[in-house]
């Protein structure tokens, strides 16, 4: 038989340090995505803290504020006839009401918005002065299939839901068909709105328009919205308030911001699915809000959890930059010198949160990179053991904390931003490794 000897595999062959290297640093890296984790619980309980103080503010100065109205209701009668269980003939009426929405609603008026802080949180809140104008058309009272002669004239109501009663200010007065009313708490149904107020009114089913005009003085937090119950409804609102949000379901036909805002809606019947008059809770009107929220553009926390979502990113490049000096240069990095250099990054972030609940948060960012720039700098002049790439470290450091800003700052293209960033990265570290004979490496 052939005596066959082949060459068997090197049992023995040891794994190369630069490989050991590597895997100790990829180890690091995700050891490092421990506290950064933390710092995102941490994040997410001081804005839970934040949004608590507040609600709180909110609930003593008013909610976000809702305006239905006005629109005018009838009660009527329904008399029915039939039989009762013992086959006797019976009379009874039924009480139902009829809702009668606005020819025309104009409202007009100007919002002033105002921040107000709860030991180190703040709060926008508003309060704002609507005029309201328009007109109801005379009742048709036969498309409702109701008799003229069974409607309560004496209990008809003029009606305005707001949604946020602690809000009102000052007692609601304006006049309805040159009368001057007084406006007083409660609605007389919940059959369109669920909070409000309401006044008696003289109607009958002769007159063919009815007008009215009012001021409303209400303070609230965070949106003001309105219910288009017109058939045509024009809204227009002013604020020096630099950052609006416009929502709901329509958008100003018209707007202007910087400083401050001008918007007008115009809005027709026909853009809504309910009527101008239907009887008891045959519709609702919420589904056709709309208005505008004053954000706070400049919120610390969802800035500093987006920054916290670049941290594997700075740490990859930062280890990366570290090997790369080690192949070229041949000074030896300990994995706790890695560690502690990871730490360093990871603490940015604890201090942008910490810093930017005291001030703006561009300076609470420049102070952080300030400091860890200083801090990883510092340290890689004595690890390197050269002033030279210590000085780059703290330039490149200086590079991706400003490009993380302007990351931050963009919103419609922060990813695509972000994806060129990262492809001119690797393109720059394959340009100059290109030479490197990774198989002769050695540490």
């Amino acid at each position: 038989m052939e005596d066959y000897r082949g060459e068997l595999p090197d049992q023995n062959r040891k794994i190369s340090p630069a490989t050991v290297k590597m895997i100790t640093i990829i180890v690091l890296i995700f050891l490092l995505m421990i506290p950064t984790g933390l710092i995102s619980g941490l994040i997410n309980e001081r804005s839970g803290r934040r949004m608590e103080a507040v609600d709180e503010i909110s609930s003593k100065w008013g909610n976000a504020q809702m305006l239905c109205g006005p629109f005018i209701t009838l009660p009527y009668k329904v008399l029915h006839r039939d039989t009762n269980a013992k086959g006797e003939p019976r009379t009874y009426y039924t009480h139902h009401k009829a809702h009668f929405l606005p020819n025309e609603l104009n409202i007009s008026g100007e919002v002033k918005p105002m921040t107000l802080s709860r030991g180190i949180y703040e709060a926008v809140v508003y309060n704002s002065t609507l005029n309201l104008t328009g007109a109801f058309k005379k009742f048709d009272l036969e498309k409702l299939g109701v008799n003229p002669q069974t409607v309560e004239w004496d209990k008809a109501s003029l009606e305005i839901g707001i949604s946020e009663m602690r809000g009102v200010t000052r007692r609601v007065s304006g006049e309805f068909n040159k009368v001057a009313l007084n406006m007083d708490p409660c609605l007389s149904s919940l059959d369109v709105f669920q909070t409000g107020i309401s006044s008696p009114i003289e109607a009958n089913a002769s007159q063919d328009n009815y007008t009215f005009s009012f001021a409303i003085d209400i303070n609230g937090s965070y949106a003001l919205q309105f219910i288009p119950l017109g058939q045509t409804t024009s809204v227009h609102l002013k604020s020096d308030w630099s950052s609006p949000s416009f929502f709901g379901a329509f958008l100003p036909s018209k707007r202007k911001v910087d400083p401050g805002f001008t918007a007008s809606w115009n809005i027709l019947d026909l853009n809504r699915d309910y009527p101008q008059a239907w009887t008891d809770r045959s519709y609702t009107v919420n589904s056709s809000s709309f208005g505008v929220k004053f954000i706070n553009t400049a919120d610390a926390y969802q800035q500093s959890e987006r920054a916290l979502k670049y941290a594997i990113l700075f740490i990859l490049i930062t280890f990366v930059g570290f090997f790369l000096v080690e192949v070229i240069t041949k000074v030896r990095i300990h994995p706790i010198q890695y560690a502690l250099v990871g730490m360093a990054i990871v603490i940015f972030y604890l201090l942008l949160v910490s810093v930017s609940e005291h001030i703006a948060f561009g300076g609470a960012y420049l102070a952080s990179c300030i400091a860890v720039m200083i801090l990883v700098t510092g340290y890689s002049s004595s690890v390197l053991k050269s002033r030279k790439f210590a000085l780059i470290v703290g330039g490149v450091y200086a590079v991706l904390y400003g490009y993380l800003f302007i990351l931050l700052q963009l919103e419609d293209y922060s990813l695509v931003s972000g994806v060129a960033g990262l492809a001119v990265l690797l393109g720059l570290t394959m340009y100059l490794t290109r030479n490197i004979d990774w198989y002769a490496v050695e540490l």
